[in-house]
C-alpha cells in the first residue's frame, strides 16, 4: 500500500521497473505540453455548432 492524498493505494511489486520501462526517468519533473491543443470560449455561440461549422463534422454527428 502507498500513501496518496488522503488514502492508501494498492501498487503493484516492481511499480518502479513498470514505470521505468513506460516513461524511462519518471523521477525528473518535467514541464509537458497540452493534447488538448488551443482552448476557444465563446458564450454566444454553443459548442456543438462551432464544431459542426468548423470541422466538417468530424467531431459532432446529428442525430
Amino acid at each position: 500500500m502507498m500513501p496518496f492524498e488522503f488514502l492508501e493505494i494498492p501498487i503493484p511489486v516492481g511499480y518502479e521497473d513498470i514505470l521505468t520501462g513506460d516513461y524511462g526517468d519518471w523521477h525528473k519533473y518535467v514541464i509537458g505540453t497540452s493534447m488538448h491543443g488551443k482552448m476557444i470560449i465563446n458564450t454566444e455561440i454553443p459548442y456543438t455548432k462551432y464544431l459542426r461549422e468548423n470541422y466538417n463534422n468530424h467531431y459532432y454527428q446529428e442525430d
